[in-house]
């Protein structure tokens, strides 16, 4: 099933009515799907828009406890692979899915009863947490970890971990808990054939002696425990059967531990084939202990021929229903005897061994895997799990020879697959998956504050209660349902019985849920639906509570009047309140037929909303560009008009459709909004603006020092910000210079010519906005002095190119564009002054006037989704006047001669046309003003300077200046040398 944010912006045709995410993008027919090259995009960067207010009225409350979507639910990763031979154990029960998933038995403790374990074992260690010995000495050694290596060889099958080509346990992250109390030296058999009887008197003292190691074992951490022994047989069945399950109950019913048992490997004689082992079977010859709850039985299966037994496993026989099978010969690495130092564990140091015995840890491995993934489970869960994920081989069903057939430990980490032993219980908090369809007669009971997600289809036909917490159903619902009050159920596919809901039943987007009985709601109660995916029932919906709406289903268009409930039955009774998810904000109203419930939508102006938002500028002026591209596709959509607005237009309409919140709606409208656009006019006319005073400052220098005139270089970097309220910040950077040339013409004039050429780039941080490129320019300048006054000229003509890159954000989609802009300008420039001096400063107020003119070439921003812009070819002009002040003061020390110098300009905009051009998007023909940055109408320029000059050619210049106005700041400090040849 899809994910839906928490909340869609809406689309509809003509009448649209619908305003999710605090703006109401009513984007007609946005279909789903997207054209090529449209990609999810990356996080949207942090915004803090104004506040939520709306410039209208919702009458439909939102509901602030109202979860739209369940936990996300992830995929799983694929199996892991084994060595063909070594890990053919493994392959057999599907291992490999289970490691992969991370189902390595991680807190859970198995107990290895057996003849004691290596605790040191280089695949062991320090996993073996504890190691306990339990028979009498003499005759057993108890000053080692083992003498017999049976006990080592079974850990290594249930959780040794992996080393070279060997695979590893079932469960290498669980923890072993060994009881040593097999003997050194095994007895021999009474000649039964297999092994030794055993009295009601004796079973009784043995059963007492087990009670102890149980309860020795659970204390020190084990929930599980394998016992790959037997070899023991009852005198009388039914009363050596009841004593010796004395031993295993307090660990079963009241310690909450699951017993694993070998099934015995007398199978080659046909007395004894057909049943497992005495021991093995007490949960049938002693049932009035209630031990199957908690009881394994394991049958031996040939890994090389996994459709049959080995030959010397007993059947599942009289324990099938608590019966399976898994691989008797397995690979084991690095067992050594107990006085030898040798722990390497390569590939010449791999066994194989066969027994029942190694059947048993891969199951006790297997629950591990299991209880480690569902620790809310107890051991009858964990065994139904285990038995109801089987597969299935020899007679159908459960049989005879496999019981409930083979072992797939990475099926049964996914949750249980059989309801067979009635009702199934839990109660946890967090969430947690089940990924396997389940069948059976029993049903599900849900309590605690979890949140419980069955991915796969729930066919059991037992009755489903979810008393607490939430219940994400992903696939349909076999059996009734019943929700408590204060429950969640999140509903996809469909339910076969009856819904009573005292809770909050959502139905889902994508995939919504019909109900085949009866649809059921007190008063209590709360239906969810999405606009565009009704709840349908088959039989009678009777209703009282609360409606809620969740969103809008992705890719539809509304209407201005939605079905939220259709009950083939009739409708009985009417909501008592409708209320809406966060960030769903609705003008509607329900209305009612015998069949059906409706909710009623009014028109809400896209433009209207967001200016009530105390959103930005920019965003308010994108969202009206917005919301008259969305009228001309629903006139397209309603009246069949040829608009030619094509799909891919439509398509990321409906992904900006989609935006989650508040926040990510403004980041989208924002990107839209070509806002770099909008600064490019006031990059070049910066540019022409360092031009003009890198001149300025020649002249001036020659005021005072005419016969310097000739060859000249002036440093034109800066950099800094463009800003202005209500607008993203845009940075600027240029590096450049500007060289020429100047003639004396007399004693009282110059004339000259200069070039300059820059380097350009500015950037939209938000969006990774980017435009790089150059400008150039010629100028031809003029200046006379006449007494204390002068005057001076300047003409300029030149060129500029820039690359910008744009991201569009719409709503989670992301669509990259791109274009050139060029154009020419022309420019003329005059100025007057008169010079003052007083106590060896020389002070120059000055005035002038400058006029620009910028012929723009037209662009067109290429992209998929249609949302980029483009423009046709436009002029812009400006006419500004300036004043200022000049202050110099010089002197001389030995042969050099020293300038200091300071200034200040104050610059005020005259007139100015052609900045906010018309534009549109390149997916349909809309002519609309673009805005960004302007240009700000006052200005102010500091600057000082000091300069050396060391005889006729060379010449050393460090200037320092800061220019700011009311939409940015750039500051320059630089270091000339200059040399004359």
């Amino acid at each position: 099933m899809n994910q839906h944010p928490d909340c869609i912006l809406s689309e509809r045709r003509l009448a649209r009515a619908f305003l999710p995410c605090a703006i109401a993008l009513a984007l007609a027919a946005c279909g789903g799907g997207g054209g090529s090259n449209v990609r999810p995009s990356p996080p949207a960067p942090p915004v803090t828009p104004g506040g939520n207010a709306l410039d209208f009225t919702p009458t439909v409350a939102n509901d602030s406890g109202i979860v739209v979507n369940p936990p996300t639910l992830a995929a799983l990763p694929a199996a892991l692979a084994f060595d063909p031979q070594l890990g053919v154990q493994m392959q057999v029960i599907n291992a490999g899915a289970s490691l992969a998933a991370g189902a390595r038995g991680a807190g859970v403790g198995i107990g290895i009863l057996d003849t004691g374990v290596r605790r040191n074992h280089p695949q062991l260690s320090p996993r073996v947490t504890y190691n306990e010995f339990y028979l009498n000495s003499p005759p057993n050694n108890p000053n080692v970890d083992y003498v017999k290596e049976h006990g080592t060889w079974v850990a290594l099958t249930a959780a040794g971990s992996a080393v070279g080509r060997w695979p590893g346990g079932v469960a290498p992250a669980a923890t072993i808990v060994s009881g040593r109390f097999l003997s050194d030296v095994s007895p021999p058999d009474d000649g039964s054939g297999q092994g030794n009887e055993i009295s009601t008197a004796d079973a009784s003292g043995f059963a007492e002696f087990l009670d102890d190691v149980h309860a020795d074992l659970h204390a020190h951490g084990a929930r599980i425990i394998n016992n790959s022994w037997g070899g023991v047989y009852f005198q009388d069945d039914s009363s050596g059967a009841a004593a010796m399950a004395a031993g295993y109950t307090d660990f079963i019913l009241n310690k909450n531990g699951l017993i694993v048992f070998a099934n015995g490997n007398y199978g080659r004689d046909d007395r004894y084939r057909a049943d497992p082992s005495d021991t093995s079977s007490l949960p049938t010859l002693a049932p009035s202990f209630g031990l199957e709850r908690g009881w394994l039985t394991v049958a031996a299966l040939d890994p090389d021929n996994p459709t049959q037994l080995l030959a010397f496993s007993q059947y599942c026989g009289r324990s099938m229903n608590y019966c399976l099978s898994a691989p008797g010969a397995v690979y084991v690495v690095g067992a050594s005897p107990p006085d030898s130092n040798d722990e390497t564990t390569d590939d010449d140091k791999v066994y194989r061994v066969q027994g029942t015995s190694f059947a048993a840890p891969l199951v006790s491995g297997a629950a591990a895997a299991v209880w480690s993934m569902f620790p809310y489970f107890n051991n009858d869960l964990v065994r139904q799990t285990i038995l109801g994920t089987a597969r299935d081989i020899g007679a159908t069903g459960v049989d005879q020879v496999f019981g409930w057939g083979v072992l797939d430990v990475g099926k049964a980490i996914n949750g249980p697959a059989n309801f067979a032993w009635g009702d199934f219980s839990v109660s946890f908090s967090g969430n947690s998956v089940w990924r396997n369809p389940i069948i059976g007669s029993g049903g599900l009971i849900k309590g605690g504050s979890g949140n419980l997600t069955l991915a796969e289809a729930a066919n059991f036909t037992g009755a489903t209660r979810v008393d607490a917490g939430g219940l994400d159903v992903r696939k349909g619902l076999r059996s009734n349902l019943g929700i408590a009050n204060g429950a969640t159920v999140w509903g996809s596919g469909t339910f076969g019985g009856n819904v009573s809901n005292n809770g909050r039943f959502y139905s889902g987007a994508s995939s919504p849920a019909s109900i085949s009985g009866n649809f059921l709601q007190s008063s209590t109660g709360n239906l969810g639906v999405w606009l565009g995916s009704s709840l349908r029932v088959t039989g009678t919906a009777t209703i009282d509570g609360q409606m809620s709406i969740l969103g809008v289903k992705s890719g539809y268009t509304t209407t201005a009047k939605e079905t939220l409930l259709n009950a083939t039955g009739g409708v009985t009774g009417t909501f008592s309140a409708l209320r809406a998810a966060p960030n769903v904000f609705l003008d509607a109203s329900l209305a009612y037929d015998p069949n059906n419930v409706f909710l009623n939508i009014n028109r809400i102006n896209v433009a209207t909303a967001v200016a009530g938002m105390s959103l930005s500028t920019i965003t308010q002026v994108s969202a009206a560009r917005v919301e008259s591209a969305m009228t001309a596709i629903d006139g397209q959509l309603a009246d069949n008009l040829p608009m030619g607005i094509g799909s891919a237009f439509i398509d990321a309409a409906g992904a900006l459709q989609q935006s989650s919140s508040v926040a990510n709606a403004d980041v989208s409208l924002r990107s839209l909004s070509g806002q770099l656009h909008g600064a490019s006019a006031a990059m070049t006319f910066d540019a022409i603006d360092a031009g003009r005073r890198a001149l300025n400052g020649r002249l001036d220098a020659l005021s005072h020092a005419p016969q310097a005139a000739g060859g000249w270089y002036r440093d034109l970097s800066s950099g800094g910000t463009l800003a202005q309220g209500g607008f993203d910040s845009v940075g600027i950077d240029a590096a450049g210079e500007m060289i020429g040339n100047d003639w004396r013409v007399g004693s009282n004039a110059i004339v000259g010519i200069a070039m300059n050429r820059m380097e350009q780039s500015s950037w939209l941080s938000d969006f990774g906005d980017r435009s790089r490129g150059r400008q150039r320019e010629l100028q031809v300048y003029a200046s006379a002095w006449h007494g204390d006054w002068y005057g001076q000229a300047q003409l300029a003509s030149g060129s500029f190119q820039r690359q910008m890159q744009r991201n569009l954000l719409l709503g989670a989609m992301q669509d990259a564009v791109a274009t050139q802009l060029s154009g020419d300008y022309v420019g003329a420039f005059g100025e007057i002054g008169r010079r003052f001096d007083a106590g060896g400063i020389t002070l120059t107020p000055y005035v002038g006037s400058q006029y620009v003119q910028i012929a723009n070439d037209g662009f067109s921003e290429g992209g998929a989704s249609g949302f980029g812009l483009r423009a046709k070819a436009w002029d812009s002009t400006r006419w500004q006047g300036f004043a200022g002040l000049r202050a110099a003061r010089g002197w001389r020390v030995g042969d050099i001669d020293l300038r200091a110098d300071a200034r200040a300009e104050w610059q005020r905009t005259l007139s100015a046309d052609g900045f906010a051009f018309d534009a549109s998007y390149t997916g349909l023909q809309q002519w609309a003003p673009l805005q960004g940055i302007g240009l700000a109408d006052l200005g102010r320029l500091l600057g000082a300077g000091l300069s050396a000059n060391i005889g006729n050619r060379a010449t050393f210049r460090f200037d320092l200046s800061r220019r700011s106005s009311p939409v940015g700041d750039n500051a320059l400090a630089s270091l000339q040398a200059f040399w004359r040849f």
